[in-house]
């Protein structure tokens, strides 16, 4: 714990808002990383409003962590239907192009954006949680939070929870775990123009209006947690080695890509495993992908671990050699990049979103450009054929993930940003002062 920097939060209530559920992964990770690491250095009190999957769950919660408080509050949201079938690269209509240009415009005035909110609502969303808005009112109300931190942020929860938060002169933050150019969409601009800060985990294709006030907060991870200690560093203890592949089953994380680059391994005489290990989302491309796996005679090279617990996870991690990422997926820092590397795992992966920022190209990994696969097998095929450069690219990538990626270093850079907004003298005094432009 850094002395400069422990109890700077003291006394301070933060309210949270995700679209996140109890102990999953991504979002969830990332929030709970958050919270775990701030309250460990403060006296703070956490209002975290998540998702809860039956109404049964809506009980409110309070327990310690760390130095600090947090209550939970899950609100009910009802399932959003999969969509079966859907395409690996997703197509932009013509309409939200115009909006994407518009959105992320420099020259566009933020009045617009400002008349944009006050004329329009973002329209209703299946993902949005419709009672959000209400609740969050009832606990600033009561609670009287500091600071408001929106996790996820475009849709109309989000947008109700700002107008409450402006009625009461308290600061809201917004930070995109997802991939920057989403700043650039009219709807999320428009809740931009209203902040008092905003944040993301990768410093890549920030729109252009943003550059001087976006704050980039990477992610954390728990090096103690995540540590290739128990195996030589960049080492797997299977034989033949193993290409891992950490993903939701969808068509836009590039499993079918890496199909196709494992033929061409096998083709060339080259010995290797696949494991794939993540929830099955969607039932039509899970069929579709053991059709081609089927197809190229990979059925015994390749093999589906299905969801893992994060300490199944950490051992699967350990048994292979490679990790293999090639997703056409929007990303924001893909925490599975920073996983792997602390492992000691060298990355191939796909420069989408934010992902390029997750490793150093040609040092602990290799970045393709999306849907390369000729070039996805060609990198694959020269760490499985050699394992000094398997070695050293792990260690690389372990460095890397000490460099910027420990808890410590995500919590100091959030204090950062809350003194910033908040002030010498916290929330204290500071309700009537909105900052933005």
């Amino acid at each position: 714990m850094s002395d400069e920097t422990s109890g700077c939060l003291d006394g301070i209530t933060i309210l949270r808002f995700a679209h996140a559920y109890e102990g999953g992964a991504g979002l969830e990770y990332d929030v709970e990383s958050i919270i775990r690491c701030l309250s460990e250095r403060s006296r703070l009190t956490t209002v975290y409003v998540r998702m809860c999957r039956t109404p049964a769950e809506e009980k409110e919660a309070e327990r310690p962590v760390g130095r600090g408080r947090l209550i939970e509050v899950p609100i009910y949201r009802p399932p959003v239907p999969a969509a079966n079938g859907s395409p690996a690269i997703s197509t932009v209509s013509a309409s939200s192009r115009v909006y994407g240009f518009v959105g992320g415009s420099w020259v566009v005035p933020n009045w617009v954006f400002r008349l944009g909110a006050h004329i329009r609502r973002p329209p209703p969303r299946s993902t949005d949680i419709p009672t959000a808005g209400s609740k969050v009112r009832e606990l600033l109300d009561r609670f009287k939070p500091d600071i408001i931190m929106l996790h996820s942020i475009g849709g109309r929860d989000a947008d109700e929870i700002i107008r409450h938060a402006k009625r009461r002169g308290i600061p809201v933050v917004l930070q995109l775990h997802y991939a920057n150019e989403r700043y650039a969409h009219f709807s999320i601009r428009c809740q931009v123009v209203r902040a008092s800060g905003v944040s993301g985990v990768s410093d890549l294709r920030v729109p252009a209006y943003l550059r001087n006030r976006f704050s980039n907060l990477l992610t954390g991870l728990s090096l103690a947690e995540f540590t290739p200690r128990s195996i030589l560093p960049g080492e797997s203890s299977s034989t033949p080695p193993a290409l891992l592949l950490p993903a939701r089953i969808v068509p836009s994380k590039g499993h079918e890509d890496l199909v196709k680059a494992a033929a061409y391994l096998r083709d060339r005489g080259i010995s290797f495993q696949i494991i794939f290990c993540g929830r099955l989302d969607d039932v039509a491309f899970a069929a579709h992908l053991r059709t081609t796996i089927a197809k190229h005679k990979l059925e015994k090279e390749i093999a589906f671990r299905g969801l893992l617990s994060q300490s199944e996870m950490r051992e699967c991690y350990a048994s292979c050699a490679i990790l293999a990422f090639p997703t056409y997926h929007f990303e924001g820092l893909p925490r599975v990049v920073l996983e792997a590397q602390a492992m000691a795992l060298p990355a191939v992966v796909y420069d989408s979103g934010g992902t390029a920022a997750a490793l150093t190209d040609g040092v602990s990994g290799f970045v393709l450009r999306r849907g390369d696969i000729t070039g996805l097998a060609k990198r694959l095929q020269q760490l499985l054929l050699d394992p000094v450069l398997r070695r050293e690219m792990g260690r690389q990538g372990r460095l890397f993930v000490e460099r910027q990626f420990t808890l410590s270093a995500l919590a100091e850079r959030h204090e950062r940003l809350y003194t910033q907004i908040l002030g010498p003298s916290g929330g204290t005094g500071l309700r009537s002062v909105i900052h933005g432009f």
